[in-house]
């Protein structure tokens, strides 16, 4: 591994992609050297933009690969909280409101605990 925490989460999700360094590397719109250059300690530490990136081209959670905090994947490819949303908008007021105090129930819980 590199050394550093963030190039070897990246490493690590680079791996269970199929596509070569170069593809992900692509698709993320960054030099096509990006992820060599990451596993050969060249870019020891990626920039945040960079990263961010990254992950959306492997569908992983920008904030897994900055500081390793759960979960690592997005389901679909959005954060969870961009999936509230979408679910949301399809709801009407008093469904609305019923969620929002599901949720703040939930953090009251979970503050106490």
């Amino acid at each position: 591994m590199s050394g550093s925490p963030i190039a070897d989460r990246v490493i690590q999700a680079a791996d269970a992609d199929p596509r070569s360094d170069r593809a992900i590397s692509k698709a993320a719109g960054l030099n096509d050297t990006f992820l060599r250059d990451v596993r050969n300690d060249r870019s020891r530490e990626p920039k945040r933009e960079s990263v961010v990136k990254l992950a959306e081209a492997l569908k992983v959670r920008p904030q897994w690969l900055l500081d390793g905090n759960r979960p690592k994947y997005s389901k679909g490819g959005k954060s969870v909280t961009d999936q509230i949303a979408a679910e949301s908008e399809t709801l009407d007021d008093d469904e609305q409101v019923f969620v929002l105090e599901m949720i703040r129930r939930l953090k009251s819980t979970s503050d106490v605990a």
